[in-house]
């Protein structure tokens, strides 16, 4: 058995993490671009878990805040006009968030307990949400800090779950595909629900599988 094998199986079973145990929301969002103060949302998407069982994820197209920077020349995520049509007449970004609000309200009832969340780059994806100074004004800071929200304080970003496997040599890129292709799991299509669903499984996996 290779060192980095014995390693993760000493970790399983010091702190045994059974998958029924597990149970959170992986959200996922896609944006105009890499720059929170000059782009905005386009899509999110969450993976519901319910004690270690993928529920039907969902995703839901929103309204660019900031379109006129639509396409940037440092920007990953380009739309071509059929995209941006279809996009314009998405729901608003508070629409989008009260149906995570109401997801993780489902998991709380039905579990008991307050489900965790979980991205890959958790700071990427607050920060579209938080950087809108509208949406600033709202009731939206139940998803990241009130004790009285639907959500656990514990957040699990698989991006920084896996940077002791970066520090080690065991992990290259700490993409979300890099991560995948690592763990053995389905890599996302770049959609928010796809990204979402990839998340989720990852999470599940480096919790249950002794990687960390």
């Amino acid at each position: 058995m290779q060192s980095s094998s014995i390693l993760r199986h000493a970790r399983r079973l010091a702190m045994p993490i059974r998958r029924r145990d597990l149970t959170f929301l992986a959200i996922d969002t896609e944006t105009t671009g890499l720059r929170p103060s000059m782009c905005g949302l386009v899509e999110i998407g969450w993976q519901p878990v319910e004690r270690g069982v993928l529920l039907e994820g969902m995703s839901i197209v929103v309204k660019p805040s900031r379109h006129e920077h639509l396409v940037d020349d440092n920007d990953i995520c380009r739309a071509n006009d059929a995209m941006w049509k279809e996009r314009a007449f998405g729901e608003t970004v508070l629409s989008a968030l009260e149906c995570v609000r109401c997801s993780g309200e489902g998991l709380r009832s039905r579990t008991g307990t307050r489900p965790h969340l979980a991205f890959h780059n958790a700071p990427f994806d607050v920060s579209y949400v938080c950087v809108d100074q509208a949406l600033a004004r709202k009731p939206v800071r139940w998803m990241f800090q009130e004790d009285h929200g639907p959500f656990s304080r514990r957040l699990f970003d698989t991006q920084a779950m896996v940077q002791p496997l970066v520090m080690r040599g065991q992990l290259k890129s700490q993409s979300l595909k890099g991560v995948c292709e690592m763990l053995g799991v389905k890599p996302g299509n770049h959609t928010a629900r796809e990204d979402a669903r990839a998340t989720a499984e990852c999470v599940i996996e480096l919790l249950t599988g002794g990687w960390i």
